[in-house]
């Protein structure tokens, strides 16, 4: 498998939540912001964007979750969303 820089990785965290947002609302799933109280340099406010597919009352969840260190937030190619 060949990485493809401008497909699989976005130039900033905007351009990264935003592909985030767009895939999620193709597959149907519910979206949820949960602000952490920060700032980007360019002054945009953080969060950790939820994006849950799945019953009201699940008996059991699978949480999947990147970007917690920096650049590899900005990960987000086709198959890191299961459909």
């Amino acid at each position: 498998m060949t990485i493809d820089p401008k497909r699989h990785f976005s130039p900033h965290y905007e351009a990264a939540r935003q592909r985030l947002r767009v895939a999620a609302e193709a597959r149907g799933a519910r979206l949820r912001s949960q602000p952490i109280g920060a700032q980007s340099l360019t002054g945009d406010e953080l969060s950790i964007d939820i994006a849950y597919l799945g019953p009201d009352a699940p008996e059991s969840v699978l949480a999947r979750s990147r970007g917690l260190h920096g650049l590899e937030g900005f990960a987000l190619g086709p198959s890191n969303i299961a459909s």
